[in-house]
Protein backbone atom coordinates (compact mmCIF):
# COMPACT_ATOMS: atom_id res chain seq x y z
CA UNK A 1 0.00 0.00 0.00
CA UNK A 2 1.36 3.42 -0.81
CA UNK A 3 1.59 6.11 1.71
CA UNK A 4 -0.31 8.94 1.07
CA UNK A 5 0.51 12.51 1.43
CA UNK A 6 -1.45 14.88 2.61
CA UNK A 7 -1.48 18.67 2.36
CA UNK A 8 -0.72 20.33 5.26
CA UNK A 9 -2.78 21.87 7.81
CA UNK A 10 -2.94 25.61 7.15
CA UNK A 11 -3.81 27.95 9.92
CA UNK A 12 -7.12 29.39 9.26
CA UNK A 13 -8.48 31.84 11.21
CA UNK A 14 -11.60 31.37 13.70
CA UNK A 15 -11.85 35.11 14.45
CA UNK A 16 -15.65 36.02 13.21
CA UNK A 17 -13.93 39.05 11.86
CA UNK A 18 -12.65 39.76 8.47
CA UNK A 19 -9.01 38.53 8.17
CA UNK A 20 -6.12 40.06 6.68
CA UNK A 21 -2.74 38.71 5.31
CA UNK A 22 -0.50 41.52 6.63
CA UNK A 23 -1.14 44.99 8.83
CA UNK A 24 -0.58 47.41 6.34
CA UNK A 25 -3.53 45.81 4.53
CA UNK A 26 -5.10 46.01 7.96
CA UNK A 27 -4.50 49.34 8.05
CA UNK A 28 -5.22 50.55 4.69
CA UNK A 29 -8.86 49.15 4.98
CA UNK A 30 -9.48 50.49 8.40
CA UNK A 31 -8.61 54.24 6.35
CA UNK A 32 -11.09 53.43 3.46
CA UNK A 33 -13.65 52.42 6.23
CA UNK A 34 -13.43 55.78 8.40
CA UNK A 35 -13.25 57.89 5.53
CA UNK A 36 -16.43 56.89 4.26
CA UNK A 37 -18.18 57.36 7.36
CA UNK A 38 -21.06 55.76 6.17
CA UNK A 39 -21.52 53.29 8.90
CA UNK A 40 -23.59 52.83 12.14
CA UNK A 41 -20.52 50.92 14.08
CA UNK A 42 -16.73 51.56 12.62
CA UNK A 43 -14.26 49.55 13.61
CA UNK A 44 -11.30 51.45 15.75
CA UNK A 45 -8.36 49.82 15.44
CA UNK A 46 -6.05 46.88 13.92
CA UNK A 47 -4.75 43.97 15.61
CA UNK A 48 -3.36 40.82 15.11
CA UNK A 49 -4.79 37.26 16.32
CA UNK A 50 -3.35 34.59 17.94
CA UNK A 51 -3.22 32.50 14.40
CA UNK A 52 -0.83 35.61 13.29
CA UNK A 53 -3.81 36.90 10.94
CA UNK A 54 -4.89 40.79 11.13
CA UNK A 55 -8.47 41.95 12.04
CA UNK A 56 -9.99 45.02 12.43
CA UNK A 57 -11.30 45.09 15.78
CA UNK A 58 -13.64 47.19 18.45
CA UNK A 59 -16.76 49.08 17.93
CA UNK A 60 -16.65 52.54 17.49
CA UNK A 61 -20.59 53.92 17.27
CA UNK A 62 -21.00 56.71 14.75
CA UNK A 63 -23.63 59.01 15.56
CA UNK A 64 -25.14 60.45 12.50
CA UNK A 65 -28.04 62.53 14.18
CA UNK A 66 -27.96 66.30 14.92
CA UNK A 67 -25.39 67.77 17.91
CA UNK A 68 -27.00 68.28 21.45
CA UNK A 69 -27.08 72.12 20.75
CA UNK A 70 -28.95 71.30 17.46
CA UNK A 71 -31.49 69.52 19.48
CA UNK A 72 -32.08 71.52 22.07
CA UNK A 73 -32.68 74.43 19.21
CA UNK A 74 -35.16 72.54 17.87
CA UNK A 75 -37.12 71.80 20.70
CA UNK A 76 -37.06 74.88 21.28
CA UNK A 77 -38.00 76.04 18.32
CA UNK A 78 -41.06 73.88 18.03
CA UNK A 79 -41.76 74.66 22.01
CA UNK A 80 -41.58 71.47 22.98
CA UNK A 81 -45.20 71.01 20.74
CA UNK A 82 -45.38 68.31 18.17
CA UNK A 83 -45.18 70.26 14.57
CA UNK A 84 -47.35 68.24 13.11
CA UNK A 85 -50.65 67.77 15.51
CA UNK A 86 -50.02 70.62 18.06
CA UNK A 87 -49.48 68.64 20.75
CA UNK A 88 -47.16 69.29 23.81
CA UNK A 89 -44.76 67.03 24.41
CA UNK A 90 -44.61 65.83 28.17
CA UNK A 91 -41.87 64.33 29.86
CA UNK A 92 -41.35 60.92 29.16
CA UNK A 93 -43.16 60.64 26.33
CA UNK A 94 -41.71 59.29 23.39
CA UNK A 95 -40.96 61.79 20.67
CA UNK A 96 -38.29 62.07 18.28
CA UNK A 97 -36.87 64.88 15.91
CA UNK A 98 -37.82 63.90 12.07
CA UNK A 99 -35.75 64.36 8.98
CA UNK A 100 -37.27 66.18 6.16
CA UNK A 101 -35.20 65.14 3.67
CA UNK A 102 -34.11 61.55 5.08
CA UNK A 103 -30.79 61.23 6.23
CA UNK A 104 -30.38 57.13 5.02
CA UNK A 105 -29.87 54.27 6.73
CA UNK A 106 -25.77 55.20 7.73
CA UNK A 107 -25.82 58.38 7.77
CA UNK A 108 -24.35 61.15 5.10
CA UNK A 109 -21.83 63.59 4.56
CA UNK A 110 -24.63 66.09 3.69
CA UNK A 111 -24.42 69.06 6.16
CA UNK A 112 -27.62 70.00 5.62
CA UNK A 113 -29.30 66.72 6.54
CA UNK A 114 -28.75 68.07 10.88
CA UNK A 115 -29.63 71.11 10.48
CA UNK A 116 -32.42 73.03 12.50
CA UNK A 117 -34.23 74.08 8.83
CA UNK A 118 -34.21 69.75 8.28
CA UNK A 119 -35.67 68.61 11.41
CA UNK A 120 -38.89 68.86 13.24
CA UNK A 121 -40.00 67.97 16.76
CA UNK A 122 -43.00 65.28 16.66
CA UNK A 123 -44.64 62.49 18.60
CA UNK A 124 -44.03 59.58 18.48
CA UNK A 125 -41.34 56.89 17.33
CA UNK A 126 -41.17 55.86 13.81
CA UNK A 127 -43.72 53.12 14.43
CA UNK A 128 -46.12 55.22 16.59
CA UNK A 129 -48.08 58.45 16.48
CA UNK A 130 -46.96 61.29 14.11
CA UNK A 131 -43.75 59.78 13.66
CA UNK A 132 -45.09 56.88 11.81
CA UNK A 133 -47.89 58.47 10.17
CA UNK A 134 -45.67 60.81 8.40
CA UNK A 135 -42.97 58.02 7.82
CA UNK A 136 -46.26 55.74 6.29
CA UNK A 137 -47.41 58.60 4.38
CA UNK A 138 -44.72 59.90 2.53
CA UNK A 139 -46.56 61.26 -0.21
CA UNK A 140 -49.29 63.03 1.98
CA UNK A 141 -46.23 64.46 4.41
CA UNK A 142 -44.37 65.48 1.72
CA UNK A 143 -47.41 67.80 -0.06
CA UNK A 144 -47.20 69.67 3.72
CA UNK A 145 -43.20 70.16 3.91
CA UNK A 146 -42.44 67.28 6.59
CA UNK A 147 -40.90 65.24 4.32
CA UNK A 148 -38.34 66.02 1.52
CA UNK A 149 -37.86 63.87 -1.96
CA UNK A 150 -34.13 62.31 -0.57
CA UNK A 151 -32.98 62.86 -4.42
CA UNK A 152 -34.03 66.35 -4.35
CA UNK A 153 -31.29 68.79 -4.15
CA UNK A 154 -33.27 71.60 -2.71
CA UNK A 155 -32.36 73.03 0.03
CA UNK A 156 -34.59 72.32 3.41
CA UNK A 157 -34.37 76.22 4.21
CA UNK A 158 -36.40 76.39 0.60
CA UNK A 159 -39.44 73.90 1.58
CA UNK A 160 -42.34 75.06 3.25
CA UNK A 161 -43.58 73.63 5.77
CA UNK A 162 -47.19 73.67 7.88
CA UNK A 163 -46.38 73.91 11.45
CA UNK A 164 -48.90 72.87 13.45
CA UNK A 165 -47.81 76.26 15.60
CA UNK A 166 -46.70 78.58 13.07
CA UNK A 167 -48.73 77.66 9.93
CA UNK A 168 -47.27 77.76 6.24
CA UNK A 169 -43.58 78.80 7.24
CA UNK A 170 -39.39 78.34 6.32
CA UNK A 171 -37.41 76.82 8.67
CA UNK A 172 -34.20 78.58 8.26
CA UNK A 173 -30.96 77.23 9.68
CA UNK A 174 -30.40 79.27 12.35
CA UNK A 175 -32.89 77.38 14.52
CA UNK A 176 -35.46 80.14 13.61
CA UNK A 177 -38.77 80.48 11.34
CA UNK A 178 -40.28 82.97 9.03
CA UNK A 179 -44.01 83.38 7.58
CA UNK A 180 -44.25 82.21 3.95
CA UNK A 181 -47.10 82.50 1.73
CA UNK A 182 -50.25 79.58 1.86
CA UNK A 183 -49.49 76.39 0.15
CA UNK A 184 -51.53 76.58 -3.43
CA UNK A 185 -50.81 80.54 -3.47
CA UNK A 186 -48.10 82.98 -5.01
CA UNK A 187 -44.91 81.99 -3.26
Amino acid sequence: MALQTRKPLTAKCACPSKAYPSQVIAERALTKIQGLRLRDVMPKRVVQCWRGQWHLEGIKHVDSGPDRGTRQLVMERDDWTCAFCGNPIREGQDYSLQHRKARGSGGTVDPTINSPANLVLVCGSATTKCHFFLESRKAEAEEIGFVISKNSAVDPAAVRIVHALYGVVLLLDDGTWVPDAPLGGAA
